[in-house]
């Protein structure tokens, strides 16, 4: 069978690739496709779109959970490392101007020194 020859069994396979934290495009490596390939098979099958959403959603899971746990010391690793991903698997970005794209309000911070300690 060709490389670029599409099976719908790959839809299961990308969902379960993305799921342990590969990315949509590294699953043409598992496969055997390039980049264009697998965007071209979300053009012509809608059921291989519908795949790459859902895997990303579990891919994005994958490595918050991860972050969650290399943030409470349950995990060794490095978090430079695990921003990095972040930022090119997830588009996430530095909030450089400090606001949120959300309507922001101010809050109210109260700092108590304990006197007892």
């Amino acid at each position: 069978m060709p490389a670029s020859k599409y099976d719908p069994e790959y839809c299961e396979q990308l969902i379960n690739h993305m799921s342990e934290g590969g990315s949509f495009k590294s699953f043409g490596g598992i496969v055997g496709v390039s980049k264009q390939t697998l965007y071209d098979w979300c053009q012509r099958h809608p059921e291989f779109a519908e795949a790459k959403d859902i895997g990303r959603a579990k891919s994005e899971f994958f490595w918050i959970n991860l972050g969650k746990k290399l943030a409470l010391g349950e995990v060794k690793g490095s978090a430079v490392a695990w921003i990095f991903m972040m930022k090119n698997l997830h588009g996430w970005n530095d909030n450089k101007d400090g606001q949120n794209q959300k309507e922001s309000k101010p809050i109210s911070i109260q700092i108590v020194r304990d006197e007892s300690a």
